[in-house]
């Protein structure tokens, strides 16, 4: 099966995925496409299917978080789905970063 789209389609279309979880470097996230190419799906034409971009980076950011800068968002992202819980405002839902600050500052008799 040839695949029509050439390497800086499939980095481009990576990177893109990618940038919610803010690379570190670029250049390492491209190389790494070699080693989880296996993620991606082409159709019988030997197009890329586009959603496998999102499928390769999410293996990515889950076996190589030292690669980005907020790997958690893909815990984060899988918990929400996109979609904020009935009846609660997006602005409202709390991160987990922000749950430990506000347990530690009860803990230290802190009101806020």
């Amino acid at each position: 099966m040839s695949q029509s789209l050439s390497n800086p389609e499939i980095e481009r279309l990576v990177l893109k995925e990618a940038a919610i979880y803010e690379p570190v470097a670029s250049h390492q996230i491209i190389h790494a496409i070699n080693d989880y190419r296996n993620h991606l799906d082409f159709d019988d034409d030997g197009n890329l299917i586009k959603s496998s971009a999102k499928k390769m980076v999410s293996a990515l950011v889950e076996n190589e978080p030292n690669l980005f800068k907020k790997p958690e968002l893909l815990e984060e992202k899988a918990e929400f789905i996109g979609k904020s819980p009935k009846g609660i405002e997006p602005s409202l839902i709390i991160s987990k970063e922000e749950k430990a600050k506000n347990a530690a500052l009860a803990l230290m008799g802190v009101k806020k």
